[in-house]
């Protein structure tokens, strides 16, 4: 599954400057708003839950009966909140690793050394 928006540099997911409001000083100061979260992360939010979905769906299908999950930590934390406890219970294996910067080339490689580490 494709995330294009995952790649995207913060300043590039908000399409305005922070809200201004008047912060109750009597000398009309403005001051800035900020968002709870900084937008990428809302970003990998965002495609967690569409994962989690399409992960629900495909159980409920009968597309898999387990899962190994690699994914960078803070995206695999979100993803197991999105996933839900069904989805949770056919997960085999999950590592928490950041191969986002390997080349497509030696993925297959990576991967390997990650699930089936050397006995």
């Amino acid at each position: 599954m494709d995330n294009p928006s995952g790649r995207a540099r913060p300043q590039d997911l908000v399409t305005d400057d922070p809200g201004r409001h008047l912060n109750g000083m009597k000398s009309g100061q403005r001051s800035t708003w900020a968002p709870a979260n900084a937008p990428d992360v809302v970003e990998e939010q965002r495609f967690a839950h569409r994962l989690g979905e399409l992960l629900r769906t495909a159980l409920a299908r009968r597309q898999y009966e387990s899962l190994a999950i690699l994914a960078p930590p803070q995206f695999l934390g979100f993803l197991r909140e999105a996933v839900g406890p069904h989805v949770r219970k056919h997960v085999a294996r999950s590592i928490a690793k950041d191969l986002t910067a390997v080349n497509e080339r030696d993925l297959p490689t990576r991967l390997g050394e990650v699930f089936l580490p050397p006995a």
